[in-house]
């Protein structure tokens, strides 16, 4: 079990965390090593399903195949899931981005 950093990129831009997508520091987190997930809470009030959050960070950080695909694994891993089953979940979505 990891303890992952949840980022829920249209809330923080809403909230002003942010003032621009482009500023937000989720490639840092990913480079530096943390185990940083892509999440959506309350998206009628926050304006984004997961989707959309991952849109909205992948156009204005232009992340990288690898960058969104450890994003993916990341929620497995920073889960409450047993570890076979992140061992499962990651080999399965793996395959669907082979």
């Amino acid at each position: 079990f990891e303890v992952g950093q949840r980022t829920n990129c249209q809330r923080h831009l809403k909230l002003c965390v942010v003032y621009d997508m482009l500023d937000h520091p989720l490639k840092t987190m990913l480079d530096s090593g943390i185990t940083a997930t892509v999440n959506s809470d309350d998206p009628a009030y926050f304006g984004g399903y997961i989707n959309q959050n991952f849109d909205a960070v992948i156009d204005a950080l232009d992340l990288r195949e690898t960058d969104i695909r450890r994003l993916v694994e990341n929620s497995f891993r920073g889960s409450f899931l047993s570890p076979d089953v992140v061992a499962a979940q990651i080999l399965r979505s793996r395959a669907v981005t082979a």
